[in-house]
């Protein structure tokens, strides 16, 4: 967060190593990030608490399904179908 490059969105998994899982890290960028969007993703069931802490609701299963995730971060951005690939 203090690279100086430009976030706005976070994709995180549930399960981090370390001793900070996904909830919360999810919860300490709403209150300290607030306008950086974050995606929780989980090879496991989660709890709804993945929903709540997520701005665009539950977490995404794993494996990934890649048009699921791009569909998420455009709504997350507000992007029309397009835009992902001519942003990147």
């Amino acid at each position: 967060m203090h690279s100086g490059f430009y976030v706005d969105t976070i994709l995180s998994d549930v399960d981090l190593p370390g001793g900070t899982n996904g909830f919360q890290l999810a919860a300490w960028v709403r209150e300290n990030r607030g306008g950086i969007k974050v995606v929780l993703s989980s090879a496991e069931r989660t709890a709804k608490a993945a929903g709540d802490l997520c701005e665009d609701g539950p977490r995404i299963a794993k494996p990934y399904d890649l048009a699921i995730l791009l569909a998420r971060i455009r709504r997350l951005k507000g992007w029309s179908c397009g835009d992902l690939e001519e942003s990147s």
